[in-house]
């Protein structure tokens, strides 16, 4: 199991039907869920009631691990960037708006290495950037794009 899928896809499949969630996640680790799952998804039916409400509930589980947000859409991109991107991201989704200076803050990372990550989470279509309204400085908010907490926020 923790090795991941490869030749073992009923095995995952399986499991991620019958299986308790919080078991399931301690056996595989939540990181290398976070990696597995997009791929794992392929392999269940939404046609099929019951596979569609272990869908629904493994995307929500995946949403919260991989960006802070269970209603964040399931993203092989997501699963791909590094632990410490994520955490950036989840920062990001958790407090729509934030600047990278805060961003650096609140992580205790060098603002210089944030920048990069921020840029490449733009790159990639995670967040935008944008001009704060009303602020004297140059300061931009960083906005995730597929959020529901950018909606609530009323930043979108």
């Amino acid at each position: 199991m923790r090795r991941g899928p490869e030749g073992h896809r009923k095995t995952f499949r399986q499991s991620c039907l019958y299986l308790p969630v919080r078991w399931l996640l301690h056996e595989i680790g939540e990181g290398r869920f976070v990696e597995v799952w997009p791929e794992i998804r392929d392999e269940l039916s939404m046609d099929l009631p019951e596979e569609r409400m272990a869908i629904n509930a493994w995307d929500a589980v995946w949403g919260m691990i991989a960006a802070g947000d269970s209603q964040y859409p399931v993203d092989p991109d997501v699963a791909m960037i590094s632990r410490k991107r994520r955490e950036i991201l989840q920062l990001i989704v958790r407090n729509p708006g934030i600047s990278a200076y805060s961003v650096a803050k609140k992580t205790g990372r060098d603002y210089s290495r944030i920048y990069k990550d921020i840029q490449m989470l733009i790159e990639k279509g995670m967040i935008e950037s944008r001009p704060r309204v009303g602020s004297i400085r140059r300061e931009m908010q960083l906005i995730p794009k597929r959020s529901g907490n950018s909606m609530l926020a009323g930043l979108v």
